[in-house]
């Protein structure tokens, strides 16, 4: 048996601007929503989910509720430079803050911070990675 990751799920404030968050800046689907959790269908069986703070916490053995996001970075590839900024100005306009902004030989990335303080890379890869 090979074990796969099937959902990602991280901690959130609001639940309903959390939705319209995820919904405008990254055009994620619902694929099944309650009044504490919601999954975004990714696709092939994966899944981003949301859930309240409160309701994660108790899944923790740290349930500090004033802990901020941070021990991970979710990042999402595109298909152009382009498609990376306008993300990003979706982002920034529902509330993001961009972090940092790298033009190397790789690619093209901006991480940003969104309304729950997680962070996410944004990037767009050159055709030799």
């Amino acid at each position: 048996m090979t074990p796969k990751i099937n959902f990602i799920t991280v901690a959130v404030e609001d639940m309903q601007e959390s939705i319209e968050f995820y919904q405008q800046v990254f055009n994620f689907k619902i694929a099944e929503q309650s009044e504490d959790l919601c999954l975004f269908d990714m696709e092939n069986g994966f899944y981003f989910v949301i859930q309240t703070k409160a309701d994660f916490l108790q899944q923790r053995d740290n349930q500090n509720p004033a802990e901020r996001s941070s021990g991970f970075i979710l990042s999402c590839s595109l298909d152009s430079t382009e498609q990376v900024d306008m993300l990003v100005s979706r982002a920034e306009k529902m509330g993001a803050v961009q972090v940092k902004k790298l033009n190397e030989e790789w690619g093209y990335s901006v991480v940003i911070k969104d309304i729950n303080g997680h962070h996410w890379e944004i990037v767009h890869l050159t055709q030799s990675n």
